[in-house]
């Protein structure tokens, strides 16, 4: 089978174990309290209800150490059963009764085998039925819809599925640390690192104990699920905010393959990050606060029990306590939203009715998150680095994150994910930046500076093209959205007026934390991410802004065709503009930081060899990825372990590795790892063999020319061993760019992997 099948049959595993624990067991469950909603809000309800309770069971299991295959599945199924029966009404004991009596049937003699099969078949074959039957009167009644979802998932498919099969391995350097982390739950040692949001590391964890897919493929593959959920997520909460039905996917396709966002706006969802998967939750949130206020105020209007407005509350907890389970940064985003939320209802949520309930709500969510990992910190276990490195950006004082901006001269000049200068801001006009005799005269010109400031912002850091009108359409989207929702609030449509204002200050809001180096304000959040959620909130901006111009000029209710016909000719125009190449991303060559065939050596092995028989010799990233199956050596103790530097003289290194097999994977032409060199995409040579061992620390060991180096002394040691042992050794695999040497020993006869192969570090300097 060849490597890129069995990627798609592992992506296919895995996309479904997710979708049947985090959306199809929920919607079972809850069937029936939910079978009158909206089919979008059905997707969030339950895909925040799997999220929502994975996380928290591994949390509770992990900090009682009793997190295995056993609890996870008893603690999964257990209470589903208990509320799917309680929810549905349904009593067991006619059920049980049923069954007593069949088998007393069987044991008399009255009904035989074929007869038991065949009515369970029977059973299921109607519930088939019943099951396509819905379905297809789904698709008959939304049948344009149907086809418009899944032409954004053919979208989805082609641009971030299709890397895939391209590259087989991690795109990101912090995803090894990240692996490791979650495979320290497997020995029920959470927060193995230190306190840290570990609530998207609870998601992989389980469902890699659960049903048995090894960690590392998940965290290569799980990025075009979590792109997916992320998508889908923003189609649903524009579905559901919108009256206009199809204008949601007209923006969809402009955001998915519109070539008018910078890349590193949308370069990391083609990694499998924790951040991104954040994102999720934040659109619920607010789409639930919409909904509370929409509800509340029909509930005291009418002096109705606070029932639905307390269900919107409780998937708002739910939702923006899993963005501060994952990462804080997605909770700070989806609290600038809240915030513009509140700014949009002021009216109602200053009022006893609102405020109380909002309020506990927030608490409680915030609560939830942090109760976790209170009590692990309370328990002794510190806090990880990166939570440190966070604070020190809040506070100002934290390190630029390399490659990712610079600043020059009082400007900031923007890079994205490869080195590469952006669009640079404008400098200003000399004498705005100072004061004139006049107050007023002062003011306007400050007033100028800022707008210079965020308008490059949005030009350097978000947009593609550094084009004038990019941003005056962004910046003309944003203020329809003031100018209409006061509009609407005139024309009595207070809810959906009160929405269109929210999304408008928190837009603002997310505006100014982008520029907020530029503005001499605190920088709470680095400029590289916060351009992400500025790109992933802008087809929320210009689906508000194109619905609420279509409804102004449509207005009355029973117009909805109309509404309609306009948003179905957004569609058509979107495909217009698309279809001219200049207006669509060209497909990512996207860096992968592990090479294609180690990733399809290390699968084989795993596949072909008994577990634990086996050793890989390698750079970094493999030191976690066959962790359930053999055993790993890492390439500069491999190296350093050579040496005679730290031995005293006379003394002989010694290296000996206690296994059937070890495999030995090298790079010819070394891969750039995160970082550039002056001769990058040289061949190991004599040249790289003879230059001292790295001194660098971490990570940085396999970076540059310190990898060129590091590639050169393992292949000349492997034409060493391989000249004392020829029959022992053979080719695994070979390529132009990347050798893997299989070594069969003697577990009773270990081999000494420790030789003189002519640049040990003694040996070069005598």
């Amino acid at each position: 089978m060849s490597m890129k099948l069995y990627t798609i049959l592992q992506f296919t595993e895995i996309l479904g174990v997710y979708m049947i624990m985090t959306v199809l067991l929920p919607a079972f469950v809850l069937h029936n309290r939910i079978r009158e909603r909206r089919l979008a809000q059905k997707f969030f309800i339950c895909m925040l209800s799997g999220n929502f309770y994975i996380m928290n069971l591994v949390f509770l299991l992990q900090l009682l150490h009793i997190s295995n295959r056993f609890t996870l599945i008893t603690g999964t199924f257990i209470p589903a059963f208990i509320l799917w029966r309680r929810l549905n009404n349904i009593h067991l004991m006619p059920f049980f009764r049923g069954i007593w009596h069949n088998l007393h049937r069987i044991s008399d003699g009255k009904m035989g085998g074929k007869t038991v099969v065949f009515r369970i078949l029977d059973h299921l074959r109607r519930d088939v039925a019943a099951l396509g039957r819905a379905l297809l009167q789904s698709f008959r009644k939304r049948w344009l819809e149907w086809i418009l979802v899944a032409a954004v998932l053919v979208l989805l498919a082609v641009f971030y599925g299709v890397q895939l099969l391209r590259g087989y391995g991690y795109t990101a350097s912090d995803t090894p640390v990240h692996l490791y982390w979650i495979n320290g739950m497997s020995k029920n040692d959470i927060f193995i690192d230190g306190v840290y949001p570990f609530g998207y590391h609870c998601v992989i964890y389980y469902l890699h104990a659960v049903f048995g897919i090894d960690s590392y493929v998940f965290m290569r593959l799980f990025s075009f699920v979590q792109t997916l959920m992320l998508h889908m997520v923003l189609l649903g909460f524009i579905r559901l905010c919108c009256r206009s039905r199809y204008i949601s996917y007209a923006v969809m396709g402009i955001y998915i393959i519109g070539n008018f966002l910078q890349p590193s706006t949308y370069l990391r969802f083609f990694s499998v990050l924790p951040q991104e998967y954040g994102m999720i939750f934040i659109l619920p949130a607010i789409y639930f606060a919409f909904y509370f206020f929409q509800e509340r105020r029909q509930e005291v209007k009418k002096w109705r029990l606070p029932k639905e407005s307390r269900f919107a509350l409780v998937f708002f907890a739910m939702s923006f306590s899993m963005t501060l389970a994952v990462h804080f940064y997605d909770t700070m985003i989806a609290g600038l939203f809240c915030v513009g939320v509140a700014v949009g209802y002021l009216f109602w949520f200053l009022r006893k009715q609102y405020f109380w309930s909002v309020l506990l709500t927030g608490f409680l969510s915030v609560m939830i998150a942090i109760l976790p990992m209170a009590a692990a910190y309370a328990m002794g276990t510190p806090l990880q680095g990166s939570l440190g490195w966070g604070m020190s950006v809040i506070n100002g004082s934290g390190d630029k994150q390399e490659g990712t901006e610079e600043e020059t001269g009082g400007t900031v000049i923007y890079y994205d994910e490869m080195g590469n200068q952006m669009s640079e801001p404008e400098p200003l006009e000399p004498g705005k930046g100072t004061e004139s005799s006049e107050p007023t005269e002062g003011i306007r010109q400050k007033l100028a500076q800022v707008w210079d400031k965020l308008c490059s912002a949005i030009n350097g850091a978000v947009l593609n093209e550094p084009l004038s009108w990019y941003y005056i359409v962004v910046l003309a989207a944003m203020e329809l959205l003031f100018l209409m929702g006061i509009l609407f609030l005139v024309f009595r449509r207070p809810c959906y007026g009160a929405m269109l204002l929210s999304t408008g200050v928190f837009m603002v809001l997310l505006l100014i934390l982008q520029t907020a180096k530029e503005l001499g304000l605190p920088e709470l959040m680095d400029g590289s991410r916060c351009r992400i959620y500025f790109g992933y909130m802008l087809p929320v901006v210009f689906a508000f802004a194109a619905d609420g111009v279509i409804r102004l000029l449509l207005w009355k209710k029973n117009w909805h065709r109309g509404r309609n016909f306009c948003s179905l000719v957004c569609v058509a125009a979107s495909v217009c503009l698309l279809w001219n190449g200049d207006y669509r991303k060209e497909a990512v060559e996207n860096t992968t930081l592990v090479t294609n065939e180690a990733i399809t050596c290390l699968t084989n092995i795993i596949r072909e060899e008994e577990d634990f028989t086996w050793t890989i010799c390698s750079a970094n990233d493999e030191t976690q990825m066959g962790l359930d199956h053999g055993y790993h050596y890492e390439l500069i103790t491999f190296l350093k372990d050579m040496e005679l530097n730290d031995l005293e003289p006379g003394a002989k290194p010694s290296i000996r590795i206690p296994t059937d097999s070890v495999y030995v994977f090298i790079e010819k032409i070394p891969i750039d790892y995160t970082e550039h060199y002056s001769e990058s995409g040289q061949a190991v040579s004599r040249q790289g063999a003879i230059r001292d061992l790295p001194s660098a620390e971490g990570i940085d060991m396999y970076k540059g020319e310190n990898r060129w180096i590091l590639m050169s002394r393992i292949y000349y040691w492997a034409q060493a061993f391989k000249q004392l042992y020829p029959y022992d050794v053979r080719t695994y695999c070979e390529t132009d760019q990347f050798v893997c040497y299989k070594i069969r020993q003697n577990p009773y006869h270990l081999f000494d992997f420790a030789i003189d192969y002519g640049y040990n570090s003694r040996k070069i300097e005598e």
